[in-house]
């Protein structure tokens, strides 16, 4: 149990800063959160918080000075090998395997049969071109879909088009559910709403509320849309939208923070902007990849489960 809080606890410190270092809100020799006010927050035992942190210490992640506190080293913005870590998770995942009777050694078998069975079809349902390519972008890289992007103007004159009929899952943003429910429903689709990153979303209100935070995107419509999105957060009036062809990035601050969406980044290779700002990987809240991957799953082992060469199970396998 304490292994598994441990776990959750370094996923969000290492997602914390991720965020922070690409929006320009952490610099290392920062000071991060103490054990105890993450303990607060987790509802955890401050013992698994020091552990999260004595592992980020191992990864070259953090500074722990005592008496002082924990600070972000100079070397993390740099990538750096977790073997540890994943040693880890590994050895966590078998256990899991065992715990549902699984041997260890049936296990590569059993994941493989829950990702790989054949390439899940996705459509994923946008008014812009920015986070059609993002989201297509992550879903194909992370969780090996094939995906098409349709815009949401589209859809009612084209429910007709083969990629739709074809679908296993239509993804979209929560800001459009209210669009896509009914259109799911006529297509008879299963369909998921995700949502960003909790660290991010605390990342922008962070960055608003303290000065100019600047977006950079291909799509108008999604500069836009980022008002729209925003429109609550106090310190809105610092939002900054750049579009690309249109507008001129070295207004953009030495030192400011930038977010520059996945579309944005692919015309911006070999940039300096982009040397200055790394980027962050993955921008799906944890909640909307454990919808993804459950619904992908489960998808893979109702087909396995279908299939004559695969209707055994493995020696030990639950029934």
């Amino acid at each position: 149990m304490m292994a598994g809080r441990r776990m959750q606890v370094l996923s969000y410190l290492h997602q914390h800063i991720q965020g922070g270092l690409h929006l320009g809100l952490l610099n290392p020799g920062d000071r991060l959160q103490s054990s105890r006010a993450l303990a607060r927050q987790f509802k955890a035992d401050p013992r698994v918080v020091r552990a999260a942190y004595h592992m980020l210490r191992d990864e070259g992640l953090v500074e722990m000075r005592q008496r002082s506190g924990v600070y972000l080293a100079a070397s993390a913005g740099s990538p750096i090998p977790l073997p540890a870590r994943v040693a880890e998770w590994t050895a966590g995942v078998f256990c899991s395997g065992l715990a549902m009777n699984i041997p260890a050694p049936a296990l590569p078998e059993w994941l493989r049969r829950s990702i790989a069975t054949r390439p899940l079809r996705v459509v994923c349902l946008e008014c812009n071109t920015d986070q059609l390519y993002s989201i297509g972008n992550e879903l194909a890289r992370d969780y090996g879909v094939e995906t098409t992007g349709i815009e949401l103007a589209d859809v009612a004159a084209e429910e007709r088009r083969p990629e739709l009929a074809g679908a296993d899952l239509l993804v979209t943003t929560a800001f459009h559910s209210q669009e896509v429910r009914p259109v799911a429903a006529r297509l008879g689709k299963p369909w998921i709403a995700i949502s960003l990153r909790e660290d991010l979303v605390a990342g922008v209100f962070h960055a608003l509320a303290r000065g100019p935070l600047y977006f950079v995107v291909t799509d108008p419509r999604f500069a836009r849309k980022l008002r729209e999105i925003w429109a609550l957060a106090p310190g809105v009036e610092n939002l900054r939208t750049l579009v690309l062809g249109q507008d001129d990035l070295n207004a953009i601050p030495v030192g400011a923070p930038v977010i520059i969406p996945t579309s944005a980044r692919a015309r911006l290779e070999g940039s300096a902007l982009l040397a200055r700002y790394p980027g962050v990987p993955r921008f799906f809240a944890s909640e909307s990849t454990r919808e993804l991957l459950g619904f992908i799953v489960r998808a893979h082992l109702g087909m396995c489960s279908m299939r004559p060469d695969t209707a055994s199970t493995a020696r030990g396998a639950p029934r």
